[in-house]
């Protein structure tokens, strides 16, 4: 017998649709009338779309000709009007490729008169072949409804499964407030469960014997949550007042599936214990409270109560040190005392400023910040035996606004501190103030070139007792008060120091105009 010789004409004349592809799924030749409504096909996986079979088959040479048996409808993709082709692949060996053999799927005549096709572009076919395929595309859908059903069942089987094992409530509502799904946290007797479905609230409150006045209540948000399309909140509380008093947050999510059908999601989640703990802190906060209330007007009224006949003594102390009748041994025994009083006098000071920064509100007003750091200096400059000069500079481009009093502490303690831990440095000893203010900050600097902080302690300079030096007496106060007024304006503070050559304190205040 002699060979079979392709012939793309005859085949056209069978096929008017057929095509021809390639192993890398290219499109080597189009009959006439699929060049007609698809002149550009060039890519198979660009030209169509599976429609039959519809699960296993890939964009892949091998994939289509392992279903070549079966019969393909394909969509013939970016037409106006959707045309989809039905028929088989045939497999040419000896060149490796596929020769698709088919028709357009017409159904009926109004398809017909859509798709711009002419009774000339079709080929006149069998139709006990036209049956078969029929009644295969039907099996197959079948098979494939089947599979489809299998897997969806499956996918449904599994996140039930992950619903239950959720620590949450969790329920879903249909548009009429009928309950669609409910998992075993939320219901936890299977009968009643199933029972539930496409069964409103009300009826579960009843078959509960419940109150149905507090039905309606959670209805009315039910309703809230899907006519407004927000989200609603609310708690229930069981066995309120009671050991077993168990509180539940409740939200509901309305959302709409992809064929524009509105659902409820809801979930409660048990917050009886956060709740508990919340309570129980608050309490211990509202107690807290009041210990640092009472214990700050303790400490202030212990500081101020001491203060009166610590100043009384000092102006004793004063009037018996000028007398003629102390002199010598005795006038050093009470010089000695005068500096003890004087010592006590700054720490129960600044027990009061830290008090006071503590208990007291912030009250705003226009500072002179220069007035400030001269009655300062002038009050500290005799702590030592040698003369300091203080310069001052200050740029500003409107006035400062800030709380007085913690201003005028936070001054005092550093030009106070820039003093005592001053050095006579042959004569040139200094102390510079400098700051610059505008409508949002006041950059406060404070330098000196006195002794300077060791750089192990600059870390700790801050805490509160902490000293880190012992060059003269102090409390360990003064820095951290510092430190303490600065954050209650809300501001920052800086050093930067160098032992034996001096130290730099920078501010920053928010000018409260």
């Amino acid at each position: 017998m002699d060979s079979l010789i392709f012939n793309a004409h005859l085949l056209e004349e069978l096929f008017p649709f057929f095509f021809i592809v390639k192993e890398d799924l290219s499109i080597m030749f189009t009959g006439k009338s699929l060049q007609k409504i698809k002149p550009e096909a060039k890519s198979f996986e660009d030209t169509f779309d599976f429609v039959r079979p519809r699960l296993g088959v890939e964009y892949t040479f091998d994939s289509i000709l392992n279903f070549k048996d079966q019969v393909f409808i394909l969509q013939v993709k970016n037409l106006s009007s959707p045309i989809n082709l039905k028929g088989q692949f045939v497999f040419d060996s000896h060149n490796n490729r596929l020769i698709f053999c088919g028709s357009p799927w017409i159904t009926n005549e109004d398809f017909f008169m859509k798709s711009n096709l002419a009774i000339s572009d079709f080929a006149l076919h069998d139709t006990v072949f036209d049956l078969m395929q029929i009644t295969n595309s039907l099996q197959l859908e079948f098979s494939d409804k089947a599979a489809l059903n299998a897997e969806i069942e499956k996918q449904k089987k599994f996140y039930e499964n992950l619903f239950d094992n959720i620590p949450v409530d969790i329920g879903i509502f249909d548009n009429e407030l009928r309950y669609k799904f409910l998992n075993k946290n939320s219901v936890k007797d299977d009968e009643t469960r199933k029972w539930l479905i496409n069964k409103a609230l009300k009826e579960y409150y009843e078959f509960r014997n419940l109150d149905t006045q507090l039905a309606e209540e959670r209805h009315s948000f039910l309703q809230k949550a899907i006519i407004e399309k927000k989200s609603v909140r609310y708690q229930d509380i069981y066995n309120e007042f009671t050991d077993t008093e168990k509180v539940v947050l409740r939200e509901l999510f309305p959302y709409e599936d992809n064929e524009g059908r509105n659902y409820l999601l809801a979930y409660g989640v048990d917050i009886t214990e956060l709740k508990k703990g919340r309570d129980e802190l608050m309490t211990k906060n509202k107690e807290l409270e009041k210990l640092n209330g009472e214990l700050d007007s303790l400490v202030y009224s212990i500081t101020h109560d001491l203060r009166t006949p610590v100043v009384a003594l000092m102006g004793l102390l004063d009037i018996v040190y000028e007398s003629a009748e102390f002199v010598g041994e005795n006038q050093e025994y009470l010089s000695l005392m005068r500096k003890s009083i004087f010592r006590l006098d700054d720490t129960i000071r600044e027990i009061l400023n830290y008090s006071r920064n503590a208990r007291t509100d912030i009250i705003y007003k226009e500072i002179d910040l220069l007035q400030y750091v001269n009655q300062t200096f002038e009050s500290v400059q005799f702590y030592v035996d040698y003369k300091i000069k203080l310069e001052t500079s200050i740029q500003a481009d409107c006035a400062f606004y800030s709380d007085e009093g913690r201003i005028a502490t936070l001054l005092n303690n550093l030009i106070s501190n820039a003093v005592k831990y001053s050095r006579e440095n042959d004569g040139h000893a200094f102390i510079k103030f400098s700051a610059k203010i505008d409508s949002s900050t006041c950059i406060i600097t404070i330098e000196d070139n006195g002794e300077g902080i060791p750089y192990n302690h600059q870390e700790n300079v801050f805490k509160i007792f902490h000293r880190a030096s012992n060059t003269t007496t102090g409390s360990g106060l003064g820095l951290f008060i510092c430190s303490e007024i600065i954050a209650k304006l809300k501001g920052k503070i800086s050093l930067e120091s160098i032992p034996l050559q001096g130290t730099k304190f920078t501010i920053m205040i928010p000018n409260n105009r």
